[in-house]
């Protein structure tokens, strides 16, 4: 014990404690914010056809080739949810290397990228029949208000 303080087992076990806390804690900041990454106001529709589908945690993406106005073509990347979320929503992966090999034309929703890439938060893709709709990541969670803050800091929020 030192003098005047209390013992040091309880300060010790406070350290610890406290050290438990912050280690934890930390892999839970580590996941990308949405806002930070996707542009909540510049959603996109696009056509194409079915390239690949990567079945992966922490996010499923599928990839579906677009031909642009010029003739040439673009590979947009879809991030969704994770493979447990995609086969609750209706998805099975025969379904999906199925709709690959056969080139399946598709719809793709979500919201852009915010660095310009060919990448988009995917929320749905409709399939060839136009009937059949199958949730990607669904919308996003609406930001914090110190998410908002720091992106008007940033100039982020258009």
């Amino acid at each position: 014990m030192l003098p005047g303080g209390p013992p040091m087992r309880p300060r010790i076990a406070a350290l610890l404690a406290t050290s438990t806390l912050v280690l934890t804690a930390t892999p839970l900041t580590a996941h990308h914010s949405f806002d930070g990454e996707y542009n909540r106001n510049k959603t996109v529709s696009l056509v194409g056809t079915m390239v690949n589908v990567e079945w992966i945690n922490p996010h499923c993406k599928v990839m579906i080739s677009v031909t642009n106005p010029d003739g040439t073509k673009t590979v947009w990347a879809g991030e969704a949810n994770p493979p447990h979320i995609l086969i609750q929503n209706g998805w099975e992966r025969a379904m999906a290397e199925s709709m690959v090999k056969s080139g399946e034309i598709v719809t793709i929703k979500g919201y852009v990228a915010r660095d310009g890439t060919s990448h988009l938060f995917a929320t749905e893709l409709t399939r060839a029949d136009g009937k059949t709709v199958l949730k990607l990541s669904g919308e996003p969670s609406p930001p914090s208000a110190t998410t908002l803050a720091i992106m008007r800091a940033l100039n982020l929020d258009r």
